[in-house]
């Protein structure tokens, strides 16, 4: 089927169901511009340099190791900011994720996904600006996330030494 068979099958659709006049040759819509509506934000809008501090802060609190956030804006095309934390264990990369979503959730904070939970070795988080990698600590050496986005700057995280 051509583009032109396409619109007018979609034209006569829409005659039949209606909506009379609503195509116009070569144009828009008529007035479909008119009818939307802009969709109320369902997730609290949030600066990225302080969502990174929030979640840092979260992550600190249930003890994650040497936790660290790199800029990699203009270097990756998927994220603003990838932050990487480690864990001691898999119960403990666990509980660090479980308890980073339930905070975003309960302020309203937008995420996006999660993988590698079940086996807690690599636990990725997608917060849409921000990436986050909980490692178990034998593995982060390893996999050197950090060495992969050095062109990145490191960010401060104003974060308290732990004992």
């Amino acid at each position: 089927m051509s583009g032109t068979q396409g619109l007018k099958v979609l034209y006569s659709r829409c005659l039949r169901s209606g909506f009379k006049r609503v195509f116009r040759k070569g144009r828009t819509p008529v007035n479909q511009t008119k009818r939307m509506k802009t969709k109320e934000k369902k997730f609290k809008q949030i600066d990225t340099k302080d969502k990174v501090q929030l979640v840092a802060q979260w992550m600190d609190e249930k003890q994650a190791s040497d936790v660290s956030a790199v800029d990699v804006q203009g270097i990756c095309p998927i994220a603003e900011v990838v932050m990487v934390a480690g864990a001691k264990g898999v119960r403990h990369a666990q509980a660090l994720a479980d308890f980073v979503l339930e905070q975003l959730s309960s302020d309203n904070i937008e995420y996006l996904g999660m993988e590698g939970y079940k086996t807690g070795d690599w636990i990725l988080l997608d917060l849409n600006d921000i990436i986050v990698h909980i490692f178990q600590e034998e593995n982060r050496g390893f996999y050197n996330v950090e060495g992969l986005w050095s062109e990145g700057t490191r960010m401060d995280l104003n974060l308290k030494p732990q004992d």
